[in-house]
């Protein structure tokens, strides 16, 4: 059975890495991600986009749930991902992976008051 908070997790740590990817510090943690996809889908050359975020995070999510090292690894990649993830006070916002937006977007930290859209 799949952990759902495990899956909330394992797809944040995802975003992170395919946010960060563009950033030096991110590009290991990106690599660390393609590592452990390939090894879940046992394809070596396996193609990992970072549009495609949902779906590794139930690749990994649902590998890990049958591999308790697999789990480990897993774990300890989330724990280099918290390292780049904002703290309080920063603010990283993003739209990615397959999301489709018809409308109006608020990415913000604090707000104080309404927000309105005419």
């Amino acid at each position: 059975m799949v952990d759902p908070a495990l899956a909330t997790l394992v797809l944040s740590s995802v975003n992170t890495a395919a946010n960060a990817a563009s950033q030096e510090a991110g590009k290991q943690l990106w690599q660390g991600l393609v590592a452990l996809v390939r090894r879940a889908r046992r394809e070596p050359n396996a193609e990992v986009e970072p549009a495609h975020a949902q779906a590794l995070a139930a690749i990994l999510v649902t590998t890990a749930s049958r591999d308790p090292q697999f789990a480990a690894d897993l774990r300890s990649w989330i724990e280099q991902a918290a390292q780049l993830t904002p703290t309080s006070g920063d603010t990283s916002n993003s739209i990615s992976g397959d999301a489709r937006v018809a409308g109006n977007v608020v990415q913000a930290r604090d707000i104080s008051g309404p927000v309105t859209f005419r």
